[in-house]
């Protein structure tokens, strides 16, 4: 038992450097001599349980995809609440995803343009799971806008303004850090505040059209 939660604690340890170097310095910049410095291991025993770079980034990306998918899933699949909270929670669950990960919209950008045959396999894995909450909201928006006589939207846009008004901020920030001074511009207290206004703004979106 001893054994195997040391071994576990090492691979959490190693999973934890690999994502703070991968995230900061992306794929082609990442080196598995420093993921294994940073984990306390020896570069040996990150090949053991990982085998290769590869693998070791499509682990961490994979994570945090499936976790980003699964936070839209629950709540829109939720049952006991109304269309405009599901989606409300869905875009707050995001948002504060983002700001414990703000690496995350610039990593993943540069990354699919750089390395687009690491995504396309581990979109191709989550690809039922994100077709499933696409059909759940497309199925429920139906539902809200035929009730209510209105015109038909197509989800993806709905998705597509969430994740633009939650994403930019993360991406725009050291430009306004830039522009504004690191003293200006608090992270958290300026997120905090950019999260009420995404929210704001993507319920006026909501409440015009269901």
């Amino acid at each position: 038992m001893r054994t195997e939660k040391r071994n576990q604690t090492k691979e959490d340890a190693i999973l934890q450097a690999a994502e703070h170097e991968f995230f900061t310095k992306g794929f082609d910049g990442a080196r598995t001599t420093s993921i294994a410095k940073n984990a306390g291991v020896t570069h040996a025993m990150l090949h053991y349980y990982f085998k290769t770079k590869e693998n070791l980034f499509d682990i961490i990306v994979s994570k945090k995809f499936e976790i980003l998918v699964n936070m839209f899933l629950v709540t829109v699949s939720s049952s006991n609440l109304s269309l405009e909270v599901r989606l409300k929670e869905a875009m707050e669950s995001h948002f504060n995803f983002i700001l414990k990960n703000p690496e995350l919209p610039r990593f993943f950008v540069n990354e699919i343009y750089s390395s687009p045959e690491h995504f396309k396999l581990i979109v191709k894995i989550l690809k039922p799971k994100i077709k499933k909450t696409f059909k759940i909201a497309q199925s429920k928006l139906d539902a809200e806008t035929a009730k209510k006589h209105k015109e038909k939207v197509d989800v993806r846009h709905i998705i597509m303004d969430i994740v633009a008004l939650n994403v930019f901020p993360f991406i725009a920030y050291p430009i306004m850090q830039i522009l504004f001074g690191k003293e200006f511009i608090n992270m958290t207290n300026f997120m905090e505040q950019r999260k009420k206004e995404t929210v704001e703004t993507m319920m006026c979106r909501l409440q015009k059209i269901i």
